[in-house]
């Protein structure tokens, strides 16, 4: 039986600094940058077989005892690696804004633009509008995020049944929330409603002919996805030592990109003095597909 593994060795580095500027009464500016050099090492093929033979003559045989664990796999005499030593360098700047309108409301407008060495600049924008009274809150929120390829997704060579994907585009969500919560000395409410949407989600495709003979998934960007849910939560203070929790958040799309459980409740009872602590927990999750359907019946 044969048996291998790899190794790969991935560094970071990462420089930033962040700021914030009380212009005058109302406004606040917050502003910053940060530039990151991603760096991954050579990730080859290792295993217990003899690399030489493998390569003049294509023929797979166990390696000898004194060199038990070699680098290298060949196909017609052609090697292939997991991935090549690769490195990219993002830049990223960002400023915010938050204005106080009136006792009662604040306004936050920001930016942030972040710069990929390997497939481009990727612009995001964030706003808050708060209310907030003695009791009461409202919050309406919106904020959009990336994922950006990894150097796996976009420069990895054919292994393990996958392959990557130069082409690849980061993966977008833009989320919007209402949120409101009321809450006195005795007990607080929080209710959000969120909706999530998604694009250019990145999901395994299987492919043909990467390799004559060979079958792989490779990430592709499939399409776009949304979800909407609703969270809670509600604390009770009922006495100096006694506090309770209950809260949850059910969806009501559930997203195929991504196996979640639509429902998760909680409930939490507490009791603290001076020199004890006791707490006692709750919790429910719904169902949730464990594997993807469609790569656990593949027999390629």
């Amino acid at each position: 039986a044969f048996v291998g593994g790899n190794i790969r060795t991935v560094k970071q580095k990462r420089v930033g600094a962040d700021a914030n500027w009380q212009f005058n009464d109302s406004n606040q500016l917050a502003y910053g940058f940060v530039f990151r050099r991603e760096e991954s090492g050579l990730n080859p093929f290792q295993g217990n077989w003899d690399v030489n033979v493998l390569e003049s003559s294509g023929e797979l045989i166990p390696s000898p005892s004194d060199n038990f664990i070699q680098q290298g796999f060949y196909i017609s005499g052609m090697r292939f690696d997991l991935l090549q030593p690769e490195s990219r360098d993002v830049r990223g700047v960002y400023v915010q804004n938050e204005s106080q309108l009136n006792s009662h409301w604040t306004l936050t407008l920001g930016l942030r633009n972040d710069d990929y060495d390997d497939f481009g600049s990727h612009t995001s924008v964030r706003g808050g509008l708060v209310y907030n009274d003695k009791n009461h809150f409202v919050k309406l929120l919106y904020g959009e995020a990336f994922r950006a390829p990894s150097l796996n997704e976009t420069r990895a060579g054919i292994a393990s049944g996958g392959i990557s994907n130069p082409n690849l585009n980061p993966e977008n969500v833009a989320t919007s929330e209402l949120v409101f919560g009321m809450h006195n000395n005795q007990w607080n409410t929080l209710i959000t409603v969120y909706h999530n949407q998604f694009s250019d989600i990145i999901k395994p495709v299987l492919v043909d002919d990467v390799v004559p003979g060979i079958t792989a998934f490779q990430p592709q960007n499939t399409g776009k996805e949304s979800n909407t849910g609703l969270e809670f939560e509600m604390r009770f203070q009922l006495s100096n030592q006694w506090q309770f929790n209950v809260g949850g958040d059910y969806v009501f799309d559930e997203l195929q990109s991504q196996h979640l459980a639509n429902k998760h409740f909680f409930t939490n009872l507490d009791y603290r003095n001076e020199n004890f602590t006791m707490n006692v927990k709750g919790r429910y999750v719904g169902k949730v597909i464990a594997r993807d359907a469609a790569l656990a019946n593949t027999q390629n």
